[in-house]
């Protein structure tokens, strides 16, 4: 379990460098930008192709992408000095008892339930 957090971690990390090169280049034009951001997103699929070896893709996908949206936000606001508005701030919240809700499913599975007999097979009527 360790290792797959680890992994889903380093893939957001990733994508989300790979978000805030492609700002960067979007907002210079320069070329490195995105050469280095090719290269960051590529790392991330990699990683989150992994990522789905181990976790159901619903699983994989919902922490990925809420840990994006949430280092996107934090980058927006610490690296390009972005304002947060009190809904943003709300949904920022969410985010991150989404974020724990995905990891806590994760270390605490629920049993599957067990099912239900065929009846039809079995001759009842």
């Amino acid at each position: 379990m360790k290792l797959q957090f680890a992994t889903a971690v380093a893939a957001v990390a990733l994508f989300a460098l790979g978000d805030g090169l492609a700002a960067a280049w979007g907002k210079s034009g320069r070329w490195w930008w995105f050469a280095l951001m090719l290269i960051a997103g590529n790392a991330a699929w990699v990683l989150f192709a992994f990522l789905n070896q181990s976790w159901p893709l619903a699983t994989a996908s919902g922490v990925v992408n809420v840990g994006l949206s949430l280092a996107g936000i934090v980058v927006g606001f610490a690296v390009f000095r972005e304002r947060l508005l009190p809904l943003e701030k709300l949904g920022l919240a969410f985010g991150i008892v989404a974020m724990a809700l995905f990891v806590v499913a994760r270390w605490n599975p629920e049993p599957e339930p067990a099912a239900e007999p065929d009846t039809v097979s079995q001759g009842t009527p």
